[in-house]
């Protein structure tokens, strides 16, 4: 009686103890000899001799009725998704279909043999640890990129994976909407600068449970600031990642909270555009007036050194006070304890832009006696646009 892994030869004439795999003649039979059907099994590969006491051994599953060790993606076994390699070992932790029919699954995170996102070619899942096996499905996960060699908790990112157990990749598939080399920024001291050089070649939109995110083109889901298409986006807290509308609240590195707008709506007219031209579209950071507030790049400007001060955006000069209210009022003269800092000409001699983004924005007639609000206190320009592929 033959126990262990068996090979058959064509028909049932003959059955020998494995010597290896064999598609379609490979069969395990228990310690009764008893052919296992709809069963996981932990043996070492078919062939293994009995010697061979350090042999690595892996998890098997023998299909219902035929017995034979499951291959590539089984999609309900006991109401789960896994995946096997062409040999019918389970494959766990970052899984890559593979181009080889024959190699159906592999690992991209197998230890000592760890490989980047981009080599996978086609569908990625994530299978846990190989006691669980299954992959995740409909569900969030945070955790690291293979090929994270630190694996800080900081490291981590979050990876969203759809009904079929797929990780959702820009670039492999289907996105709302993508857009290229996208920048990111942090917050500090009250200044959005570029975080480092960071940002993603390729990024998508994708709706999850009714909110927008954006990801990139290695599965990780973006969070905090991103300048995209010449616009600022926020996508809240590295734990959060939806992306923001409306008025928020955000606290810099040391605490402090600062006021930002993003719009809530695209922007159809050819009035509101970003600074470099583009189309502004839901989530854009606000450049100029919104609802009498002066915004650049969505943080809300303030006359900080005086009570009155001039930010001047894309060529309009904006009066503002501290709270960043927009001043509009012809012939007159805005004051501090008296003593005059800024002062507007009649109608006529001076103009405002009066409709659009930069509405109350005078084009002539202020003349300033205080320094003027310097835009790099509250945005710097990227230093670099240019990314690769991660």
């Amino acid at each position: 009686m033959l126990t262990g892994w068996v090979t058959t030869g064509e028909g049932t004439s003959t059955v020998n103890e494995a010597n290896g795999y064999e598609k379609d003649h490979t069969f395990y039979c228990d310690e009764t000899g008893a052919r296992v059907e709809g069963a996981w099994v932990k043996d070492t590969k078919p062939g293994t001799g009995d010697d061979d006491a350090d042999a690595d051994e892996y998890w098997y599953y023998l299909k219902k009725a035929t017995g034979k060790p499951a291959t590539g993606k089984q999609s309900n076994i006991n109401g789960q998704i896994y995946l096997f390699n062409g040999e019918g070992q389970i494959q766990s932790g970052w899984v890559a279909a593979a181009t080889d029919s024959n190699t159906k699954f592999f690992q991209l995170d197998k230890e000592d043999e760890e490989e980047k996102m981009s080599v996978a070619e086609s569908d990625v899942y994530y299978c846990g640890d190989e006691d669980g096996g299954h992959a995740k499905k409909n569900k969030w996960l945070k955790t690291w990129l293979p090929y994270d060699t630190n694996e800080e908790e900081d490291d981590k990112e979050w990876f969203w994976f759809d009904k079929e157990g797929k990780l959702f990749r820009t670039g492999y598939n289907t996105a709302a909407e993508t857009a290229s080399n996208a920048v990111k920024y942090k917050l500090a001291e009250g200044v959005l600068v570029q975080d480092d050089n960071k940002g993603a070649a390729l990024i998508g939109k994708k709706k999850v449970n009714s909110k927008d995110y954006w990801f990139r083109n290695d599965g990780v889901m973006l969070s905090k600031f991103y300048q995209i298409n010449g616009a600022m986006y926020y996508f809240g807290g590295a734990d959060d990642g939806s992306m923001k509308t409306g008025s928020q609240s955000i606290k810099d590195n040391t605490g402090d909270t600062y006021k930002f707008y993003f719009y809530t709506k695209d922007q159809d007219s050819t009035k509101y555009q970003t600074p470099d031209g583009q189309k502004l579209k839901k989530g854009a950071g606000v450049t100029g007036n919104q609802s009498n507030k002066l915004y650049y790049y969505g943080l809300l400007l303030t006359a900080d050194d005086y009570k009155y001060q001039v930010a001047t955006v894309k060529g309009h000069d904006f009066i503002i006070n501290s709270n960043g209210s927009i001043q509009h009022s012809f012939d007159t003269s805005y004051k501090e304890d008296g003593d005059t800092l800024i002062t507007v000409e009649a109608k006529g001699a001076a103009a405002y832009e009066e409709d659009g983004q930069y509405k109350y924005g005078f084009t002539k007639g202020v003349t300033s006696k205080v320094s003027d609000v310097d835009l790099n206190e509250f945005y710097n320009a990227p230093t670099t646009t240019t990314f690769t592929l991660k």
